[in-house]
């Protein structure tokens, strides 16, 4: 049974200007075409872009208002629809990750003890000890485990740095490592961002700073 509420509109109308935007598209490729061809190098040119820049920015705002009548109405019904199936889709994903991490730890347990009877088995070869060795490889044979018919694993190597200090010294020392020492761009354009233009930047080894102008058109 389908139950139909306020909260989820099951019939959005979309209602827009065909003959403006189509303008409005003619106009912005005349208006790209003219920027192309544009040339800045005086003080009339100068305003006569900045002039363009703002007429620019007020046809982008009437576009975006009319985008946003049209699409505010299907987000919300959108988000109505998915606040009603997300608390049981929630639900249903935290239990499938639940039984998922139970099955592979399941998986690994039993690998482990095939891998720890396969190590005895060597050692008793090695030892000679021939009853021992088959005790074992019979039991290293019985701790194998398959998953259910429709269920794959996929395994896969997973790293972890546990010691960075250890891993900057060996890229120091050896060349073949520096690959593995990135350096922290976020962190060298944060100072760049955070100097005001009247000082110079902290001198890093191996950085370059450059001032560069950003042209900002108020409407």
């Amino acid at each position: 049974m389908i139950m139909q509420t306020n909260e989820v509109p099951t019939n959005i109308p979309i209602r827009y200007d065909v003959a403006f935007i189509a303008k409005q598209t003619s106009d912005a490729k005349v208006a790209l075409d003219h920027a192309r061809n544009m040339v800045v190098n005086d003080e009339h040119t100068m305003a006569t872009a900045n002039a363009w820049a703002k007429a620019i920015l007020t046809t982008l705002d009437q576009l975006e208002e009319m985008r946003t009548s049209i699409t505010k109405p299907i987000l919300e019904g959108k988000r109505g629809i998915d606040n009603l199936f997300k608390p049981s889709t929630n639900a249903l994903d935290e239990a499938q990750r639940i039984i998922k991490r139970k099955m592979s730890d399941h998986l690994s347990n039993v690998q482990a003890l095939q891998q720890a009877e396969f190590r005895k088995a060597q050692e008793a070869m090695q030892q000679g000890n021939t009853a021992a060795m088959a005790v074992a490889l019979n039991a290293s044979s019985a701790a194998q485990a398959a998953p259910p018919q429709g269920t794959s694993v996929v395994e896969r190597w997973q790293a972890e740095i546990f010691n960075a200090d250890f891993l900057i010294e060996a890229c120091l020392q050896d060349p073949n490592w520096r690959k593995f020492l990135a350096p922290n761009a976020s962190m060298i354009d944060a100072v760049a961002r955070s100097t005001p233009v009247d000082q110079t930047p902290l001198a890093i080894p191996g950085v370059r700073f450059t001032k560069v102008s950003t042209v900002s058109v108020r409407r």
